[in-house]
């Protein structure tokens, strides 16, 4: 694994302080905000959090994936927001034996 990075509906400030909270935990990822949802919409990942009584706005459904040389090899998505069941680190790492 070359890069490990963290996307996030959020500004560069928020995912700044999130790093941060994080201490050594966050050694060795990358976060990057997708301000304005790009990235997002055009995974097809946009969830209403207030339709899953999370709060008001559009933001990210949690996935992860690899990906080697642009090309998506694993993708996993949470079957409802607040889950973490398939997208963890190590349930990555398990998928990718």
């Amino acid at each position: 694994v070359d890069k490990i990075m963290c996307i996030s509906v959020n500004d560069p400030y928020v995912m700044n302080a999130w790093k941060n909270t994080l201490g050594d935990k966050a050694n060795g990822i990358d976060f990057y905000g997708d301000t304005r949802r790009e990235l997002t919409k055009y995974m097809h990942m946009d969830i209403s959090l207030l339709e899953a009584g999370l709060g008001p706005g559009l933001r990210s459904q949690r996935y992860c994936m690899l990906v080697d040389d642009g090309v998506i090899k694993i993708i996993r998505e949470e079957a409802s927001a607040g889950d973490l069941t398939v997208t963890s680190g190590d349930e990555l790492l398990k998928a990718m034996d």
